[in-house]
């Protein structure tokens, strides 16, 4: 009994085709789709990402390709709406009501072992839309005859077992991410420039008040030494009637302002 158990059980799994993974989303949220076909980028070539209505969607490949990776170094987007990294990472910038249903397809062409592809259906969330978030998702990988998009090498209707995977899809909700490349560097700029800007005016004001406070108290210390030494000028022979306290100079002797600043 328990070996036919097992051996059911080995039919089963070698038989096992994978579906489309169903993703709720909700409008207005970012959304960052990892191509599973190229998690192993080994002898990768090509990415291209396709938005169809239904899987098999060959006729209209050119038609549906919304971004794509040419020899794994330019990155090229065909559609405004989305974004694509160098390893094939695709971004949906914002969920819109009319992508409720629709089928987006990475299609990963290896030199040598052919196509393989990764899908992923969006649902439409019911309920209010929410502000702009954004959130992960890797979707289910499948293995296609050998060619690239747009050429006679139709996807077949159901995965082979060679190479496919089906991760264990344990809700259908997208976890929110924490990609802080994602962030728009523009975006956070703008919202800090007025405080930066503001901050370095103050500074600029109170350096500047500084200055002046340094070079208001070094004048008054000059004009102050030149008034505090009690001198007067004299001429001739009246020096004998001088108080005894008073320093009498003749005329030439006391020092002006510009000499009292150079003894100091």
């Amino acid at each position: 009994m328990l070996v036919l158990s097992t051996f059911s059980f080995f039919i089963w799994s070698s038989t096992r085709t994978c579906q489309g993974a169903e993703v709720t989303v909700q409008i207005n949220q970012t959304i960052v789709l990892a191509c599973s076909a190229a998690n192993n980028s080994e002898n990768v070539e090509h990415i291209g990402w396709y938005r169809c209505r239904t899987a098999d969607c060959e006729s209209k490949w050119d038609n549906s390709r919304i971004a794509r990776v040419e020899r794994m170094r330019e990155p090229f987007v065909d559609n405004t709406d989305f974004d694509i990294y160098v390893n094939g990472t695709l971004v949906i910038k914002r969920i819109k009501a009319v992508d409720d249903g629709k089928i987006f397809i990475c299609k990963a062409k290896r030199n040598l072992t052919g196509v393989e592809t990764s899908t992923t259906i969006l649902k439409i969330a019911k309920g209010k839309p929410v502000t702009t978030t954004t959130a992960s998702v890797q979707p289910v990988t499948t293995t296609a005859a050998p060619g690239i998009p747009g050429r006679s090498s139709p996807l077949p209707d159901t995965p082979t077992s060679l190479s496919s995977s089906c991760p264990d899809i344990q809700s259908s909700s997208v976890s929110p991410s924490s990609r802080k490349e994602d962030l728009d560097f523009e975006t956070a700029f703008k919202k800090v420039a007025p405080l930066i800007f503001s901050l370095t005016a103050l500074l600029v004001i109170a350096v500047t008040i500084i200055i002046y406070l340094v070079v208001k108290i070094k004048k008054n210390k000059r004009h102050g030494y030149s008034h505090n030494h009690g001198c007067r000028f004299e001429g001739g022979d009246d020096n004998q009637h001088a108080p005894e306290d008073t320093i009498v100079f003749k005329l030439g002797d006391c020092p002006n302002e510009e000499d009292g600043a150079e003894e100091l």
